[in-house]
């Protein structure tokens, strides 16, 4: 099972096809398997990484360490391990943020930059969200992952059975070790305030019903010098609700750099 040590925590990852180095970040309490219609779909093209953050899928869960800079420390050791140049950075959700952050301390490295329904750390203005933390540690893991599952984010999904299965799949595997954190107040950059650092071409997509995430997309828009902003009729998970359409986008924006 391929694997990196990132500070004495296991990280897997999975490497697929040849050419262009693509790599991919997922979101919290998912894991690689959420893009699975990009390595189905462009394997033939490229060289497509794909690894589970710490605490999700087969990537081992310490039981603290569920910074941004850490998740961006072992995406940082994965592509020096892979010895990666001239590649693509995906991010979707959380993953988008670790990918914005990696970023902003690393700019010589990634071509271009894809965010997904992306987070970015400052951002303060979610409502009515579940209070995981709270959940998992008062209710148990099986609750929050329950709960997890059927939150909004995932709502244009319960109607798409192979999907949602995929998801159910996903989260069950789940440690939920990141809300079981005993210290999980990190103290964090506001890469909100420092995205005009990112000078590559960045490719913005979000979904028109993604109450959540698709107003961090409009601010990026503005705040990143060399973006682009694409909308899909799509939830949050636009490159897994809708992934003929986004690959489509994704490599037409890659072929432009390329």
């Amino acid at each position: 099972m391929p694997s990196i040590d990132s500070k004495g925590v296991k990280i897997y990852y999975e490497d697929t096809g040849s050419g262009t180095p693509i790599v991919f970040v997922h979101g919290l309490g998912i894991d690689r398997r959420i893009f699975k219609y990009q390595i189905d779909a462009l394997k033939e093209k490229f060289r497509l990484i794909t690894f589970d953050l710490r605490g999700h899928g087969k990537s081992e869960a310490p039981e603290t360490g569920y910074s941004y800079n850490y998740f961006a420390d072992d995406l940082k050791n994965l592509i020096e391990h892979l010895a990666l140049k001239d590649f693509h950075l995906v991010g979707l959700s959380l993953g988008g943020a670790v990918a914005v952050r990696y970023q902003i301390e690393n700019p010589e490295k990634a071509k271009s930059l894809t965010l997904i329904g992306s987070h970015i750390v400052g951002y303060m203005k979610f409502q009515d969200w579940p209070n995981m933390f709270k959940i998992a540690r008062k209710e148990g893991v099986e609750k929050a992952r329950e709960t997890w599952k059927n939150f909004r984010l995932f709502e244009n999904l319960k109607d798409a059975k192979e999907k949602f299965d995929i998801l159910t799949d996903m989260v069950n595997d789940f440690s939920c070790a990141y809300w079981l954190d005993p210290d999980p107040r990190y103290d964090e950059p506001n890469d909100l305030k420092r995205l005009d650092q990112i000078e590559i071409p960045v490719l913005l997509a979000a979904g028109k019903d993604d109450q959540d995430f698709y107003p961090i997309a409009e601010l990026a828009r503005v705040e990143l010098p060399n973006s682009k902003f694409i909308e899909f009729d799509s939830g949050h998970l636009v490159s897994f609700e809708k992934p003929d359409e986004f690959n489509n986008v994704l490599l037409k924006f890659i072929e432009e750099i390329d």
